[in-house]
């Protein structure tokens, strides 16, 4: 007959039950490493780096323009958190659940390469052509207004939109495009002068109407060319960031600079040294705030877009996951026999 039971340490210490007794979880840094479900683990692989990127695109939306250094302390902190985090849990391999272990490193190497992509498309919706940047110039540089087309566009260095005198528009029978090899597009201009020339003065084409794109032999409809009524412009600004330049090659100014030669060429008339390239538009206000739409509409595109890559990017580590499982299980087979 057996004797009383005498109670031990577990009966008496609930804490120390709980510790010893957490369903036998692996213990990491005193706590109890949870296991997370497939689904939950699918979830996290899915949404981590899918937040990362919309994350980096709302960054160079809203801030960059007025804090760039901010912007960038606050992605290289991130990145610089989850390759320490990455560095930790292999480090800790072996004290923790080998799945979730693996889980864990291929979500943060998600979010490392999730924050290099987010802030690549964002840098790009931002430095674009119509992107944000210009949008937050047009509002920085000076307007002007009954601008002749014969004024020198060097007095007109420091703007962002040109409204012209009445009567002024872009001369079709001058328009020239210049097809670059590079990008596979058509980079199409068209002088601006006024409603009467004077030919006994030969003309200095300071404006050009510019557009991707938007032109043929037989017509031109670059921006709102089309409008009778349309006679302001906004200015392409010169993207001189050796950055862009780097990422992305030669800016559209470049190409737009090449048809305005082979109008010179062409039509055997003199260009200003550094002449001036607008977006033609019936509604200067309208516009720019078309800038901002589509800079919003740009970003949430691209998050959304971005959504399905996570998705198959965590479908993809949890099969190599898998993978290592059954790799790990056969070695233990092995060394059984």
């Amino acid at each position: 007959m057996a004797g009383p039971q005498v109670a031990g340490p577990m009966d008496t210490d609930p804490l120390l039950a709980a510790r010893i007794g957490m369903m036998g979880r692996p213990m990491v840094g005193g706590a109890a490493f949870v296991q997370r479900g497939p689904r939950q683990a699918l979830l996290n692989l899915v949404l981590a780096p899918w937040m990362t990127f919309t994350l980096a695109g709302f960054l160079f939306l809203y801030c960059y323009h007025h804090l760039p250094v901010l912007v960038t302390m606050i992605l290289s902190l991130w990145v610089g958190l989850c390759l320490t985090g990455y560095a930790y849990v292999q480090q800790r391999k072996k004290d923790m659940i080998y799945t979730e272990a693996l889980r864990m490193s291929y979500m943060l190497m998600l979010c490392v390469a999730a924050a290099g992509v987010g802030a690549l498309a964002g840098y790009w919706n931002y430095t674009r052509v119509s992107g944000v940047q210009d949008y937050w110039l047009v509002g920085e540089h000076r307007q002007y207004t009954n601008v002749w087309p014969d004024e020198l566009a060097d007095a007109h260095r420091d703007a962002s939109v040109l409204v012209f005198a009445k009567g002024s528009k872009p001369d079709m029978r001058m328009a020239a495009s210049f097809a670059s090899g590079t990008t596979g597009e058509k980079y199409c201009v068209a002088p601006v002068v006024p409603k009467q020339q004077d030919f006994t003065n030969p003309l200095t084409l300071q404006y050009f109407l510019a557009g991707k794109d938007c032109c043929t032999k037989d017509e031109f409809t670059c921006g709102d060319a089309a409008l009778g009524d349309a006679h302001a412009g906004i200015v392409y600004q010169e993207k001189t960031n050796a950055l862009h330049s780097l990422l992305f090659g030669r800016q559209d100014l470049d190409y737009f600079k090449e048809a305005a030669q082979m109008v010179s060429a062409k039509f055997s008339v003199k260009n200003a040294e550094q002449p001036i390239f607008l977006t033609w538009v019936a509604d200067t206000a309208v516009a720019h705030d078309g800038f901002w739409t589509q800079a919003k509409r740009m970003w949430m595109y691209s998050s959304a877009g971005m959504l399905p890559l996570c998705l198959v990017a965590a479908l993809g580590a949890q099969a190599v996951v898998a993978m290592e499982l059954e790799k790990k299980g056969n070695r233990k087979a092995d060394a059984a026999v």
